[in-house]
């Protein structure tokens, strides 16, 4: 049977504006991990975990969601939790309001802390992975990906009677720095230096977990530092000039030959000489030719 890939079972999803968990053994098929779902947040038990990994090691992932902006919502109530849109249904109120949207539309989708703590703190979990996911259409924008190291430290969850010793544990006061000092939740658009500083938090905290990190978008996607995935203007910059340049290049080659074969039979073109022809046929053949110069170079 033919495993399937994550963001296919990811977009295959009925249900996009809730997170999403996934797990899987370390060479085996992904898993829906039984969770109870929510639009901005995700949880499961151990037990279930357990039983789908019984003790190996394993790879969870699970989603983030971010709204892009040029998605169209015919009905907001689809990005409200379960027993809110249940609540709301029954007083005859809108679920979600528009502060809410704008949340979705602007807040990072990089990691939390509390993503982190339960990364690092289960022994048998050597790798997490984070999709950034539209809540609407279900479009996968790109993973982050983490992999443990040997330099990565086991940190058991903090009990209450813990917590006053965490400024000791140099783990635990990164961990503590990266949630203070980096922006989540914004319900406007985040500043350049705010997210140079989120990138800044994560890739200090990265390097002290002593994880790898890789940030891949998919398709038409590009990473934006300190936020996460957008679609990548340039890229579809190019594309319309590609098309742009092979339109002309086309058109200019198709009309020297015309005018060209109008040479070689005698006729004219609105009363122009044989000498004007050619001149106007090899001109458009040059432009036709560097034209298709840029196009390959564009395409490669």
């Amino acid at each position: 049977m033919k495993k399937r890939k994550a963001i296919e079972l990811i977009e295959k999803d009925a249900t996009p504006q809730y997170e999403l968990p996934l797990v899987r053994k370390v060479g085996g098929a992904w898993t829906e991990l039984p969770a109870g779902r929510k639009v901005t947040s995700v949880g499961w038990r151990d037990e279930d975990l357990k039983a789908i990994t019984n003790g190996h090691v394993y790879s969870k992932l699970h989603t983030h969601p971010v709204l892009e902006e040029d998605t169209e919502i015919n009905n907001r109530n689809v990005l409200a939790d379960p027993l809110r849109l249940k609540a709301a249904k029954m007083l005859g109120k809108q679920a979600v309001s528009d502060e809410e949207i704008n949340s979705l539309t602007y807040s990072p989708s990089i990691p939390s802390k509390p993503d982190f703590v339960d990364f690092i703190s289960d022994k048998n979990n050597q790798f997490m992975e984070i999709a950034q996911r539209d809540p609407v259409t279900g479009k996968v924008a790109g993973i982050y990906f983490f992999k443990k190291t040997k330099s990565t430290p086991f940190i058991p969850r903090f009990s209450e009677s813990e917590k006053r010793d965490k400024s000791e544990n140099i783990y635990a006061s990164q961990l503590e720095q990266y949630d203070s000092n980096v922006v989540f939740d914004s319900k406007r658009k985040i500043d350049e230096s705010q997210l140079k500083s989120n990138q800044e938090y994560l890739n200090r905290t990265v390097e002290t977990l002593g994880l790898r990190a890789r940030y891949v978008p998919t398709k038409g996607y590009t990473y934006k530092q300190g936020f996460g995935f957008v679609k990548d203007d340039k890229k579809n910059k190019d594309s319309l000039e590609r098309k742009v340049t092979s339109i002309i290049a086309a058109g200019c080659l198709v009309s020297s030959m015309l005018f060209s074969l109008n040479n070689l039979t005698g006729n004219t073109i609105a009363d122009l000489s044989v000498k004007t022809s050619s001149f106007i046929g090899a001109g458009l053949f040059m432009i036709a030719l560097i034209a298709g110069f840029f196009w390959f170079k564009n395409r490669n």
